[in-house]
């Protein structure tokens, strides 16, 4: 007897909870509750590399690092823009044949995630005044800094500019012909 009590006041509470106030039943399309739910995501980093190759095609300016003429992007072309133009973890690449340009001058400072090296040639990247840098920054990019030599580079590298290493570990993969900096 107690349960079916129960049961009575159950369903007594169930009928009245699909009514108005006033005793109007609501219209099966106002019935249906919807709930807005928020799922948290995890957080995620974008990333944004741009592999830029060294050409020295400006025949005006062909040693100049911060000339846009100077480099490429594969598959895409020339595009008026250099590796460190924006800091967005941009690669720039020496590789290919022998490049007659004996040294790359920057103009300004730049941040990049990487330097890679794969070429017969001998390439020197210097500062115009001196005070120009290289900051290496892979947080936008392949999440760490490197200056490595990809495949058998036959070429001698120098690095005269002051280079900086922000906020990511600091990988050095150099092999084949000495490098120094």
């Amino acid at each position: 007897m107690f349960f079916s009590s129960w049961r009575k006041l159950v369903q007594q509470v169930r009928r009245q909870s699909g009514k108005f106030r006033r005793g109007q039943r609501q219209p099966a399309e106002t019935r249906k509750s919807t709930w807005l739910l928020c799922e948290e995501l995890e957080e995620r980093t974008m990333l944004s590399t741009t592999v830029y190759q060294w050409t020295g095609a400006d025949t005006l300016h062909p040693a100049l690092w911060n000339d846009g003429s100077n480099w490429t992007v594969p598959g895409v072309g020339g595009g008026g823009a250099y590796p460190g133009l924006t800091p967005a973890g941009d690669v720039a690449q020496f590789v290919g044949g022998a490049v007659t340009v004996p040294s790359i001058t920057l103009t300004t400072s730049i941040t990049l995630a990487e330097i890679d090296f794969n070429s017969s040639s001998t390439f020197s990247i210097v500062p115009n005044t001196g005070a120009e840098t290289i900051t290496l920054d892979g947080t936008s990019g392949p999440g760490t800094s490197s200056i490595k030599s990809l495949g058998a580079n036959t070429g001698t590298e120098t690095i005269t500019a002051q280079l900086i290493v922000a906020n990511t570990n600091f990988v050095a993969s150099l092999r084949a012909a000495a490098s120094s900096r």
